[in-house]
């Protein structure tokens, strides 16, 4: 390759990185917007106490297991199973 097509090369390159540069912002607005970007308040270390209406002594213990009726519920027993119960019955006669 010679060096003169080595320029050439190099002219078009610089000239569509050029071009595309211009065409995308067109397209995309340049940077003449401006953007606002709320900002974030520091934190303090001051606890403030929840209202008393929701915590307090009275409250539910979301912790605490809870049984409906003061009956604890029985461990439920598998179900007999029904799919091979006519052959069991044949077996036995």
């Amino acid at each position: 390759m010679r060096s003169q097509d080595k320029t050439m090369i190099l002219i078009s390159v610089v000239a569509s990185a050029v071009v595309s540069l211009i065409i995308s912002n067109f397209i995309l607005g340049g940077s003449d917007h401006k953007t606002v970007v709320k900002t974030v308040e520091p934190l303090s270390s001051t606890f403030i106490q929840p209202d008393a209406k929701y915590f307090n002594s009275n409250s539910l213990n979301p912790t605490k297991e809870i049984s409906i009726g003061g009956t604890p519920e029985p461990i439920p027993v598998p179900a007999p199973d029904t799919e091979n119960q006519p052959e069991a019955e044949a077996a036995q006669e």
